[in-house]
């Protein structure tokens, strides 16, 4: 999967486990299974985007200051969308 793949995936994860995670709080008023496992949905969500959201090319990281949008990397601005490309 391509580099700008990954990261709304991540971010899918991080919105979704954060929701649930507030939704199980506001319900349960603690902490439950439920509301761990949103916790970890989370966390998995950020420990992906620190893993796979990185430039093909250039390899640093893309955090989250740079949009979802954005087709190529702000640092050597090659496209975000090439599955690998030749690293050297």
């Amino acid at each position: 999967m391509s580099c700008s793949k990954w990261r709304w995936v991540s971010s899918g994860m991080e919105t979704v486990g954060a929701l649930l995670l507030l939704i199980t709080f506001f319900v349960q008023r603690g902490w439950s299974l439920v509301s761990i496992a949103c916790a970890a949905l989370m966390l998995a969500g950020i420990a992906l985007s620190a893993v796979k959201c990185r430039c093909p090319v250039c390899r640093r990281y893309l955090s989250g200051r740079v949009p979802l949008s954005a087709t190529r990397c702000p640092f050597c601005g090659a496209s975000l969308s090439e599955e690998k490309a030749a690293h050297k």
